[in-house]
């Protein structure tokens, strides 16, 4: 469904909560139990050839009363400075690092935290070891997958668990409040 590894893990992710849909432009995630869910009610676009203002309506179309506007792109490492160039004021657009332990099938880690208190202590590269080694015993051919906010904290704490950037995922939103 998607070439994004980022987005297809995601989509793995979010299994049995959202559904996915093919629109005249691109495919709409919606996650129907949570309606304001930011990254679970988007728009995915297949390419970036298309002015944002038709992005922001096929977006607006399908979820009328959302407060908030997410658009994703399926397209490995976009040219992340032409994209911010193009959306209107109001609109975040943001990059997140896809970032593997290499394998042929896909886990994919979600929503790692740890509480501000306990940080810088060693607990997060702890957890996230044993996660690692939990996982690779149970698929040891698949390829671990997490997405990290670009050059932020948690990647550099991924990369140094052995995580390898392999991609850029590329995201606008328009904030709902």
């Amino acid at each position: 469904m998607f070439r994004s590894l980022g987005l297809r893990s995601d989509a793995l992710a979010m299994r049995g909560v959202s559904q996915f849909e093919e629109c005249p432009v691109g495919i709409i995630m919606r996650t129907p139990s949570e309606p304001n869910y930011w990254c679970g009610n988007a728009l995915i676009r297949q390419n970036n050839k298309v002015p944002p203002d038709i992005d922001i309506a096929a977006f607006c179309a399908a979820f009328p009363d959302a407060k908030h506007r997410k658009i994703l792109w399926d397209i490995p490492s976009p040219d992340v400075v032409a994209m911010r160039a193009a959306y209107p004021d109001g609109y975040e657009v943001d990059s997140y690092d896809v970032l593997t332990c290499q394998g042929t099938a896909v886990t994919r880690f979600q929503s790692v935290e740890t509480c501000a208190a306990h940080r810088r202590r060693g607990i997060c590269a702890a957890l996230l070891s044993y996660a690692s080694v939990w996982a690779a015993d149970r698929a040891p051919d698949a390829t671990q997958v997490i997405v990290a906010e670009a050059d932020s904290d948690a990647g550099r704490l991924y990369r140094s668990q052995g995580f390898a950037h392999v991609e850029t995922l590329v995201e606008a939103t328009h904030r709902g409040y």
